[in-house]
């Protein structure tokens, strides 16, 4: 009778560890996956900014794409690179999101334990605190491009009219 009153409570006792449930930890959860797909706008607006770049660099007159410009050659080094890292962080940021709302709905679905969601959870969490950051510099960095290539141009018709004149 003692085994079996054992045997009844640990099973029970495994039962409800199975069933685990914290809801403020889900609720928490889903704050933060909602801020992480919030920034989605901000990376859309980031990669027209770049494309822009791009095409303002294209669209420069070719006496200005010289290799003796190095103020142009600079700039075009740094679009290329900035669109190489917003690919890398654009692909890492969609893994993240993709990630973190498989996570939200098996917890939620009770498919994993609230321990492997809170450890899961954890990591996530650290990845997606760096993407404000990087999103803050980049954006800062193409605004900066933007501005050289404004006053690039500005200097270069400068130039252009004076020789007209």
């Amino acid at each position: 009778m003692k085994n079996l009153f054992s045997f009844l409570v640990l099973t029970a006792l495994a039962v409800a560890g199975c069933k685990s449930f914290d809801k403020e930890l889900a609720d928490t959860m889903r704050a933060d996956l909602n801020k992480l797909e919030a920034m989605a706008p901000a990376f859309e607006t980031l990669n027209t900014t770049l494309g822009n770049i791009s095409n303002q660099l294209n669209a420069a007159p070719e006496a200005m794409k010289t290799e003796g410009n190095v103020a142009y050659q600079n700039l075009t080094r740094m679009s290329g690179a900035m669109a190489q890292k917003f690919q890398a962080t654009i692909a890492e940021y969609n893994d993240l999101t993709g990630k973190f709302r498989t996570l939200v709905a098996d917890y939620s679905a009770g498919k994993i334990k609230t321990e492997e969601a809170t450890k899961e959870y954890g990591a996530l969490l650290l990845a997606m605190e760096g993407y404000t950051t990087v999103l803050d510099q980049m954006n800062q960095r193409a605004d900066a491009m933007q501005a050289e290539m404004a006053k690039l141009s500005a200097s270069w018709n400068a130039k252009a009219e004076e020789a007209a004149e």
